[in-house]
């Protein structure tokens, strides 16, 4: 569930591109990309993963905002810019619940002694 909050309602405004034209401009993705390593930046505990999302955000605001002869051959990898920054938060969330042993919030705990 908590994936789907963090992860996938940002990228609705993609899916919705997608449903609408039929194709994603790669403006899409660094936007979406740009906001989602922002927010996960904020929550991130330790620097390594702090660290790359805020390269993450500075990379892909550059990359949305200057447009220049390199851009075409850039927006091809949009899309993986967006999914490493989705694999960061489950890596890091991941190594919080697998090697820190934090557990889950209560409310998904109860809901699974019942």
């Amino acid at each position: 569930m908590a994936v789907l909050a963090t992860v996938a309602a940002p990228c609705l405004p993609i899916f919705i591109e997608l449903l609408k034209t039929g194709e994603i401009k790669a403006d899409s993705f660094f936007i979406t990309t740009t906001v989602m390593a922002a927010a996960f930046a904020v929550s991130a505990e330790h620097i390594l993963p702090r660290a790359l999302y805020m390269a993450s955000f500075v990379v892909n605001l550059i990359l949305d905002v200057v447009r220049g002869p390199f851009s075409v051959s850039i927006d091809a990898w949009a899309g993986t810019l967006l999914l490493s920054v989705a694999f960061l938060h489950i890596a890091e969330r991941a190594y919080w619940h697998l090697a820190l042993d934090r557990p889950f919030p209560d409310y998904i705990r109860s809901r699974a002694d019942t």
